[in-house]
């Protein structure tokens, strides 16, 4: 129970009338890597594609992986990884 206790709670806020969206923060914010893409999306004047992100995350945290690895790392296909 204790263990429950020291998690934070799930985030309902953007849940609407027409579908429920929920929230679940598994790790502390990185706020350096969130402005390094904030910055990136408004140089761009669009967001990031998911694949680009989950990319820049693996790079951030292995810092150099091959295709072959980051495929792997984010189950992305090698082919859609070298576009990326």
């Amino acid at each position: 129970m204790d263990k429950i206790r020291n998690h934070k709670q799930p985030d309902y806020s953007e849940t609407t009338s027409t579908y429920v969206k929920l929230f679940i923060q598994r790790a502390e914010p990185d706020l350096a890597f969130t402005k390094m893409i904030s910055n990136e999306e408004n140089r761009l004047g669009r967001s990031l594609p998911i694949n680009s992100l989950l990319i820049l995350s693996a790079l951030q945290s292995q810092r150099r992986l091959t295709i072959a690895e980051i495929s792997k790392v984010t189950n992305i296909g090698e082919i859609r990884a070298k576009a990326v």
